[in-house]
């Protein structure tokens, strides 16, 4: 089972977390943000499989489509992984 969350305020500011739940439970996440932080910079990346480490981030636009196709990609990306490794 997987969803995608996302959040966008009107700051400008969002949230986009993908979450994977395996049937043993395990958790295999990722969110991409833009808020004001402490630990990195406004723009960045909770990189994959517990979303726990966090990296700068770099994208061409932040426009909302833009970071859906981002957003996207990525997961597509991810799903085509899942299936050809079965």
């Amino acid at each position: 089972m997987a969803r995608l969350d996302i959040r966008w305020f009107t700051t400008g500011d969002f949230s986009v977390h993908y979450i994977e739940e395996r049937e043993d439970g395990e958790l295999w996440e990722c969110r991409w943000d833009q808020h004001p932080n402490t630990h990195n910079t406004r723009l960045h990346f909770h990189k994959p499989p517990s979303a726990t480490e966090i990296t700068d981030l770099e994208l061409l636009s932040i426009h909302p489509l833009k970071v859906y196709s981002t957003v996207l990609t990525a997961i597509e990306q991810r799903i085509e992984a899942l299936w050809s490794s079965e």
